[in-house]
């Protein structure tokens, strides 16, 4: 259910993928398939109050090299990605973007992004297993920097890769 809302927050389309993640384009059409995949990866469980180190691996699970076509903020070190951390059967928390269709930067401060006016295209050749690490450091606060209780949190992460937009299978957190 968060996914699919997490994807129409973004005004595209989920299409199913042969592997069980989704592929979204915008406009509504799946292109030449990449053999990339995209996961998450964070402690499953944090003490309260803790900065939670996330970070999407896009990997080329293919016999071949390719070429993934990123979107990046001229003011941001690393390509635009999509996180949303919500309580367990609840509605979004936090997320990166704060507003899903503006491109990204990043606060020195962690996990307090700003959006950009502008964006270029970063081209990043994997080759065959070869993985691309984005990183986030969420500061367990919600989007209105009030610090988040105790719990369980699902965290949903994507990224565009050529105009096509690759979602990660979501994760569960514990804060204790």
């Amino acid at each position: 259910m968060h996914l699919l809302t997490f994807v129409t927050l973004l005004g595209l389309t989920w299409l199913p993928g042969d592997s069980g993640q989704g592929l979204v384009t915008k406009r509504g059409r799946c292109q030449q398939e990449l053999p990339l995949s995209l996961r998450i990866q964070s402690p499953r469980t944090v003490r309260r109050g803790e900065p939670v180190p996330i970070d999407l691996v896009l990997t080329n699970e293919g016999r071949h090299e390719v070429i993934a076509s990123l979107d990046r903020s001229l003011a941001d070190s690393q390509p635009a990605f999509a996180l949303i951390i919500t309580r367990l059967g609840g509605a979004p928390v936090w997320r990166r973007p704060p507003d899903p269709g503006l491109p990204v930067t990043k606060d020195v401060h962690g996990s307090r992004p700003r959006a950009a006016a502008s964006g270029v295209q970063v081209d990043v050749r994997l080759g065959p297993g070869a993985s691309y690490r984005l990183r986030e450091r969420w500061r367990q606060e919600d989007v209105n920097g009030r610090r988040v209780s105790a719990g369980t949190y699902v965290i949903q992460g994507s990224i565009l890769v050529a105009d096509r937009l690759l979602l990660a299978e979501a994760r569960a957190i514990r804060i204790y």
